[in-house]
């Protein structure tokens, strides 16, 4: 898979003008096993200058929203599975949050069963926010990336409703913003997945992003109006 530089985007060449697999120089390092990382000749810069990062700085960047962070994560790197077992616990957090935030009482089954119906929501949530997006990039943008690649950074913002669980914790009637601002912090690290993997304009991302969005609450609003007006069987 080739690779791009972070800082302009752009797919780094070596000398003969072919892709490069690593951005690091290979021979050096099978020689002295010295990571050299390798510099752009457009922008003469550092390609990935994440390669000597740990974690956490990593971390802290993407939620920063750096778009050099995220060109590393979901380009230059293969963070699939961290990014997929991150998403399920993400999904079993939002149904907990759901399940704590309205559930009724009654005997512990009766609680249990709730905890998976909720949970089932959260994820016909998220798949109706994957499927919309997915529906709108690929028809709407100029660069189509691949179907994998924007599933799993749409799922990489999807990870950043796992601060429900710090919003639920520390929630009162006076930080009830706290559920708002997971929801904004969410939206906006999607529009930064979308701007990175198809290179659009801020604008016309934010706009894809936003009717994903509202999909998604739909979705989520149709089960209220449902349980609150029971169909009832003659």
């Amino acid at each position: 898979m080739s690779k791009i530089c972070i800082n302009c985007g752009l797919p780094v060449l070596d000398r003969n003008g072919t892709k490069v697999t690593q951005l690091y120089d290979e021979k050096l390092y099978k020689k002295s096993k010295i990571l050299k990382l390798l510099q752009c000749e457009v922008c003469d810069k550092i390609c990935d200058r994440y390669l000597e990062y740990e974690g956490p700085l990593i971390l802290l960047d993407l939620a920063l929203q750096n778009k050099s962070a995220y060109r590393h994560v979901l380009i230059n790197k293969n963070h699939a599975a961290t990014i997929l077992k991150m998403s399920l616990l993400t999904l079993i957090v939002e149904g907990y949050c759901r399940w704590a935030t309205f559930q009724t009482g009654g005997q512990f089954f009766e609680q249990e069963f709730q905890f998976y119906t909720n949970v089932g929501e959260a994820l016909a949530s998220l798949v109706v926010f994957l499927l919309v997006s997915i529906f709108i990039i690929l028809n709407t943008s100029m660069v189509k990336p691949s179907v994998v690649r924007l599933v799993l950074g749409l799922l990489l913002a999807y990870c950043t409703r796992f601060l429900k669980l710090a919003a639920l914790l520390w929630v009162t009637t006076d930080t009830t913003f706290l559920w708002n601002f997971v929801d904004f912090f969410f939206l906006i690290t999607s529009i930064k997945v979308v701007q990175v993997l198809t290179n659009q304009h801020r604008t016309g991302c934010g706009i894809a992003m936003s009717v994903s969005h509202l999909a998604m609450m739909i979705n989520d609003r149709s089960r209220f109006i449902f349980e609150s007006n029971p169909v009832h069987c003659l």
